[in-house]
Formats: C-alpha cells, structure tokens, sequence
C-alpha cells in the first residue's frame, strides 16, 4: 500500500480556542476543502458558494459552501497559512486503511513528524492544495529501506510519504480535483430560473413547528404579536452562556474605544430599541435564573442606507458550555416566502405596481417572557 502524506494542524475558532485538524496535503489538488462537520466543531462561518469539484474519472461533486480560515504549524506556531476552502460532506475514508507498524523503520525515529499518528487510520478534516505545497514542503529527505515510505522536510514537520512493506489493501486511493465555478454554475443558474414552480414540501418538523405557533401564538392591546421560542429539543441542553456573551460584549467595548463614532451610532440605535420596547433591562435578580440564553450582539455597517446605516445584530447561533446553541435547539421553520417567479408574474397583471417595506419588521415581535433569552 502507499501512504499519503498527512498533518496535524492548528486551527482556531470562532472563540479564539485553537483545535488540533487532520489534515492531507495533496499536490494533485487546485482547490483546498474542508468537511462540514469541521466546520460545525470550530464553529467557522462559512458563505454560500456554489461550485462543481472534478475527480477521477471524469466524476463530479458540488460543493454549496466556502469558508475562509487560518491554519498553523502545531511545532511552531509563528508558520501560519489563510486558507479559503470549499466545504464538502467527506473528503475521503480514514487513511491509513489499516494500521502500519513502526517497526523496521529506523530512518524515522527520532524525526518530529507532522502527524505523530500518520500510521494509524482516523479522519481527514482538511485537504491542502498544490496552492500551498511549494511554500510547506522542503527538500531535505530521509530515505528508509526499499519498500518503507519517505519522510521529507516541512514547515509542518516531517511528512511520511510513499509505499510500505505492508501488502496492497485492497482499496487504493488517489486524489485529484479541479474546481471550475464559472461554465457549470451558469447553466445551473439558467435551468434553476427556467422551472416552473412546484408545491413546496412540508416536513413533520414544519409541521410541528406550525402547530406550536398556532398553539401559542397571541396579541396584545397595542396589535403587536407575542410568540414562544419554537423548541424542538428541550431548552435543559442550553449550558452557560455569560462567559461567551461578556467575553464578546468586552470586546464590543474595546472596539469602540478605538472608534467613538461607531460606539455613539450603536448607543443611539440601542437605546431606540430600549424606547420602542424590543430590548429591555434585565434586572440583577434575573441573573440568578436557572436557565437562560445570554444573547451577544455586535454591530453590522451599511453605509449606503439612509434607514439603517448600522444595524444592531443579535447572535442566537452564539455555542453555551455544552456546545448547543440556541439556534441549534429550535425549529428552523417552512418556507413563507413566495417564489419569485410567481411575484413576477404578480407585476405582469396589473398597470400599477405599489412596493412598500415594513420598518423592523422582525423587531416587533415579541418573546413570551417565561422564554430562556436575555439580552
């Protein structure tokens, strides 16, 4: 069997906590990926991308998501590398296949490998393109006996590269991916615009979720609504959130400190909410609640907008101790918008067309308030 050359990385998260990532460093590749369960654990943000990935074979696999991150050596932290990856479901099975013996593979010992653990089968979270393969692998090599791999200098540590003693398994593996966004996303694009419309499927879930808001769902004097929180596991999976939340709320602070301007606009549109009754003071008796969600917030910038040029973002999808999220524990819901080709259509049936918006629209509904949120 051949071995492929893999690494143990430092990845950091959206919390500033570095994890270890396996990853594979493969110069047969023009694109790097990174799976969606990675993703999921270091809670990286990743952005809708759609892409086509060619393989072996003249197969092709899309990729709906890409994400942009940093990566370092895990020998010397100051080897640093940005990254931005597609985002697939798998990027292969374990490798090895089958686990190697160090034995009568002298050349290796005492080597400060890149992966302590290369000979043993585990996962592959990261694959790193031939964009990067110059600039970490070396030249120094130590060779080992005929039939024993090779392990070359980089700036990751040594990598372990080659055929083994072992016999051929009996699946062999080979990597190789052309990403191409340009011909194949327009023809998607052109036969997405060109269907006709079709009756949306409902699920149990947006079922469930329809017939709790149906169930609890009010409105007070003043016309506005007031709703539950759609729970669809239950809200004891919630652990602490006030660590993370003033963790990030300190940061706010600092941040305003280096800008006044931006700290004055975002006092301004939080005491407008205060005023309008979309946020209110948690009193300190609350704090000692046994459950609650301690929401953080930060600002967003829209310049061009006359309305809204800074609008205030609250981050329900913020991880607790016990790595659930708010977001992660509710129903996400049906679909209620209508398509756009029956809007369209809507415009081609009369003379006069009339557009109007809703001013924080989201903002004025209410949360019941026996609901684990605080802001």
């Amino acid at each position: 069997m051949v071995l492929l050359s893999t690494a143990q990385v430092s990845v950091v998260d959206s919390l500033g906590n570095r994890h270890l990532v396996r990853a594979l460093l493969d110069s047969g590749s023009q694109s790097h990926f990174i799976t969606k369960e990675c993703c999921q654990r270091l809670n990286l943000k990743t952005t809708p991308s759609r892409s086509i990935v060619d393989c072996l074979g003249n197969e092709s696999i899309g990729s709906s998501e890409r994400v942009s991150f940093t990566f370092s050596s895990v020998k010397s932290p100051d080897v640093h590398f940005s990254v931005d990856a597609c985002v697939l479901d798998e990027i292969t099975n374990q490798l090895p296949s089958v686990s190697i013996s160090m034995e009568g593979l002298p050349h290796l010992q005492g080597l400060e490998l890149a992966d302590q653990q290369f000979n043993i089968p585990g996962p592959i979270d990261l694959l790193i393109s031939a964009a990067l393969w110059p600039r970490i692998v070396g030249t120094p090599k130590k060779l080992g006996p005929i039939g024993s791999p090779t392990a070359i200098e980089s700036k990751l540590g040594w990598i372990v590269i080659g055929e083994t003693h072992l016999r051929p398994c009996s699946a062999s593996k080979s990597f190789l991916s052309i990403t191409d966004s340009s011909l194949e996303t327009l023809l998607e694009k052109f036969w997405t615009i060109e269907e006709l419309p079709s009756d949306s499927f409902v699920g149990p879930d947006d079922e469930a979720c329809e017939k709790q808001f149906l169930e609890t769902v009010r409105r007070q004097d003043d016309g506005r609504f007031v709703v539950s929180l759609p729970f669809r596991e239950p809200s004891s999976l919630l652990g602490d959130s006030l660590q993370t939340s003033t963790h990030r709320f300190l940061s706010l602070e600092r941040r305003f400190l280096r800008n006044p301007d931006l700290g004055r606009q975002y006092c301004r549109v939080m005491d407008g909410h205060m005023t309008a009754g979309f946020v209110g003071k948690v009193e300190e008796a609350a704090s000692d609640a046994p459950l609650a969600y301690y929401v953080p917030h930060h600002a967003v910038m829209k310049p061009g907008s006359s309305s809204t040029p800074l609008r205030i973002v609250w981050n329900m999808s913020a991880p607790t101790s016990t790595g659930y999220s708010l977001n992660d524990l509710l129903h996400i819901g049906p679909k209620l918008q209508a398509d756009i080709f029956t809007i369209l259509l809507n415009f081609r049936l009369f003379r006069v067309a009339l557009s109007a918006d809703v001013r924080q629209m989201y903002l004025q509904i209410l949360v019941e308030p026996r609901d684990p949120v605080d802001d």
